[in-house]
């Protein structure tokens, strides 16, 4: 009888898993790098060789198995892994796009700060009391930053007691009243204290004037189409380079955008006057085409964005966020050249510089805000600059006319400028706008000693 058992083949075994070997990062500690989903990922083990070596054979197996490991016991947690932990557990939420970057950043830099105080060796279960940690803080910045910093420490601290399944912390930290916020009437009676100092952080009328006369004559479109965009619509930094081209219509003068940080509705009427300046910009722009300004209303003459949120390290991690303001840091340069000339207590005029403290770029947008307030159509404002709508209006309110925008846009163009926006063009704007602001006192020529002095007789 004939055997007609199949010949059995022979088996292909898979490729293993190469193990890594443990390396020494330039900042001291030991370490492993790993692909997890794609990127690469830094896995550290401390700098005592030793105590990483056995910390990486306990957690071997859940790396190589792409999980989180589990620190045996929580005893032995120190404030270098707690952080550390906290942080790429945070990175690994953004690349998800549940938190973006500035909330990412404000995160690492509270975690960096707890660390640079309580010590990367101290365990986290001997953490000093927080109130010294509270006054450590406050002494070293505003209260508005000092605030947010106290929020991110309390969620660092709440996450390492509820992480799943052991947690790093076995005390809830997090809740102790020692680390408490400042009061809404301190940080509002700072703010006032530094206007009363420097001043209320908006521009004037004339010194809105003057910026967009200056950029004009020196042909500075990028710098005409910041200033009027941020006078026009309140919009800042960001919004104006995130703005996409296809989203500005010219026939209609009507920008209708979703903003990213929020994701609210960004709709506003253009000025003709900030559709030629944009124009002018959209013509010396480089042919050039980054990947991260393609499809972008304005880009650098290297082809980049204006703003870009963040820089990658080599390892794949996130490094510096918001590292080139290049907007903020061009007005900077641009306004420190300017003087503003103003009546003064005797009758006189006055010259002085037109930059100083506490005021940047973005009170431009304050600027609109503040003017754009008498009008008493506050939804319409809040629509311009990509704001939710108060109360339960988001919910039931889906539109907004065009007319109550342009009404708004229209009134603070009057304000600034003094003449109806269609009367404003890049030809006559010089002209028309050098006529309302007093001009500096011209100087007198000295007395010779050929003229003498006319004086009464009796």
């Amino acid at each position: 009888m004939t055997d007609r058992t199949a010949p059995q083949r022979p088996v292909k075994r898979g490729r293993g898993k190469k193990i890594p070997q443990l390396r020494l990062h330039p900042n001291g500690q030991w370490y492993i790098p790993k692909r997890v989903h794609g990127r690469r990922r830094n896995f550290y083990f401390g700098k005592d060789e030793t105590a990483a070596r056995e910390r990486f054979l306990r957690e071997l197996p859940d790396i190589l198995a792409d999980r989180q490991p589990v620190t045996a016991d929580a005893s032995r947690v120190t404030v270098l892994e707690l952080t550390d932990r906290f942080i790429i557990a945070q990175e690994e939420r953004f690349r998800a796009g549940d938190i973006g970057i500035r909330e990412f950043d404000d995160l690492r830099r509270a975690a960096l700060a707890f660390r640079t105080w309580a010590g990367e060796d101290r365990l986290a279960a001997d953490i000093p009391p927080l109130d010294e940690y509270r006054t450590h803080l406050k002494r070293r910045m505003q209260l508005t930053s000092f605030n947010r910093y106290v929020t991110k420490t309390k969620k660092m601290l709440r996450w390492a007691y509820k992480l799943k399944p052991r947690p790093l912390l076995t005390v809830a930290r997090h809740e102790d009243d020692a680390l408490a916020k400042a009061k809404q009437k301190h940080v509002k009676r700072e703010r006032r204290e530094m206007e009363d100092e420097h001043g209320m952080p908006i521009y004037s009328p004339q010194e809105c004037r003057l910026q967009v006369i200056a950029a004009c004559e020196a042909e500075e479109w990028n710098i005409l189409s910041f200033v009027l965009l941020g006078l026009n619509g309140g919009m800042g930094q960001s919004h104006i380079s995130d703005l996409p081209e296809r989203k500005l219509d010219f026939a209609k003068l009507y920008v209708d955008w979703v903003r990213t940080k929020t994701e609210e509705l960004f709709q506003l009427t253009v000025w003709p006057v900030t559709a030629e300046a944009i124009r002018k910009a959209m013509a010396i722009r480089p042919d050039t085409v980054c990947d991260d300004a393609k499809g972008l209303l304005f880009r650098t003459r290297c082809g980049h964005a204006w703003v870009r949120e963040f820089f990658e390290d080599k390892d794949g991690t996130i490094g510096e966020v918001a590292p080139n303001d290049e907007i903020g840091t061009a007005h900077r340069k641009f306004e420190a050249k300017l003087t503003v000339t103003e009546p003064d207590s005797r009758g006189g005029l006055v010259t002085r510089p037109m930059k100083r403290k506490k005021r940047a770029f973005y009170a431009l947008r304050r600027t609109f805000a503040t003017i754009g307030n008498d009008t008493k159509d506050k939804d319409a404002v809040r629509r311009i600059q990509g704001q939710d709508l108060t109360g339960m209006d988001p919910h039931y309110v889906r539109a907004i006319p065009i007319e109550r925008l342009r009404a708004v846009t229209d009134y603070v163009h009057r304000t600034l400028f003094a003449c109806d926006p269609n009367e404003l063009t890049l030809e006559n704007l010089v002209e028309k706008l050098g006529a309302i602001d007093p001009k500096p006192p011209e100087e007198q020529p000295a007395a010779t000693a050929d003229v003498q002095p006319v004086t009464e007789t009796t």
